[in-house]
Parts: C-alpha cells; sequence; structure tokens
C-alpha cells in the first residue's frame, strides 16, 4: 500500500506571522515613542508650573513681609498714640493747674532783648542779648536743667509786647524754638501778645 505524503508547506504562513509580529513590534515602539513623547511634555509643563509655583511662592513671601512690616508699623503707631495720648493728657491737666513754660521776650531792639523763661510760677533760666551766642543752644540747655526729657510733652507759650520797639524780631526767636523741637519733639508753643 502506497501512502501519499502530503508536505505542508509552511513558509507563507511563518512570513506572515512575522509579518504580524513585526507589526506589533513597530506599533509597539511608535506607541511607546508617543507615551515617551507625552511624558516629556507633561514634565516639561510640570517643571514650567513648578517655575511658576515658586514665583508665586516667592512673590507671595515678599508681599507677605511688606504686610508684616506695615502691620508693625501700624501696631507702633497705636502704641506711640496711646503712650502720646497719656502724655498729651498729662501735660493738659498741668496746663490746666497753671504749670505751663512761659518764655516772655523783652525786646528792645535786635541786639538788645531778654528772654526770661519761667515753669508754672518759678523762673527756670535767663538768656540775654549781652550773654547770648546760640539761642537754640541755650534754650535746649534749660530745657535739660529743668529736669525736661526729649520724650516729655511741653506745653509752653512765648509772650511778647508788640509795642516793643524791635517787635518784629519775635520771629527769630519763633525759629529758634522751632530747633529746639529737633530735640523735644513734642514741644508745643504758642505765641501771645499782650501789649495794652
Amino acid at each position: 500500500m502506497k501512502r501519499n505524503r502530503i508536505f505542508l508547506d509552511f513558509t507563507s504562513l511563518l512570513d506572515i506571522t512575522m509579518i504580524i509580529l513585526f507589526w506589533f513590534l513597530i506599533n509597539f515602539k511608535n506607541t511607546a515613542d508617543a507615551i515617551k513623547n507625552e511624558a516629556a511634555e507633561q514634565t516639561a509643563q510640570a517643571q514650567v508650573y513648578a517655575a511658576e509655583l515658586e514665583e508665586d511662592r516667592k512673590a507671595f513671601e515678599l508681599e507677605k513681609e511688606e504686610w508684616r512690616r506695615e502691620a508693625d508699623n501700624e501696631m507702633e503707631k497705636i502704641r506711640e498714640a496711646d503712650k502720646n495720648a497719656a502724655d498729651n493728657a498729662q501735660a493738659l491737666m498741668n496746663f490746666q493747674n497753671g504749670s505751663v513754660l512761659t518764655i516772655k521776650l523783652d525786646i528792645e531792639s535786635r541786639k538788645n532783648w531778654i528772654i526770661t523763661i519761667g515753669n508754672g510760677n518759678s523762673k527756670i533760666g535767663e538768656i540775654s542779648s549781652d550773654n547770648s551766642s546760640d539761642l537754640t543752644a541755650e534754650l535746649t540747655e534749660i530745657l535739660n536743667t529743668a529736669g525736661f526729657e526729649s520724650d516729655d510733652v511741653i506745653i509752653g507759650v512765648l509772650m511778647y509786647d508788640s509795642s516793643d520797639t524791635g517787635s518784629y524780631y519775635k520771629r527769630d526767636f519763633e525759629n529758634s524754638i522751632d530747633e529746639v523741637r529737633e530735640e523735644y519733639k513734642q514741644f508745643y508753643c504758642s505765641s501771645i501778645n499782650i501789649s495794652r
């Protein structure tokens, strides 16, 4: 008996299998490349976003520091206002009780004058044209000697007689008082004409 032998040729099947395999490999590589590109884009976007967040954080920190400084300044002003209010109230009570700094000008001419300074009923100093070289320094020294501190509230009255010869020089004395305020910041002084 003769057997029929059938030869199967799988070459074409192998070819098709290889083509499908290559197609999967190429497709997988393209998909992997696309995923890598997308991941790289997302990483770049995340880095940009992180940089923006860092810039925003720095800007916020600067703004927060500015707010903190402003709040500290306002708090200092409130504390100072509270302290000044107490000092001002005490100075006003002293004023009501007659304890006021009096600066009396007797002016005969620009070169001949006398300033008498009193605190309440007591005389605390005198400056005259005969012995004065720096009126501002001498006024400051008198206040220091009388026990006034630079942060004290001082209410003063500059008294002058407009009928005196040379009373138009009183502005020079007011300027000296303004210069004294550079050391005594809360020195309040008004001018009163005591002519009859």
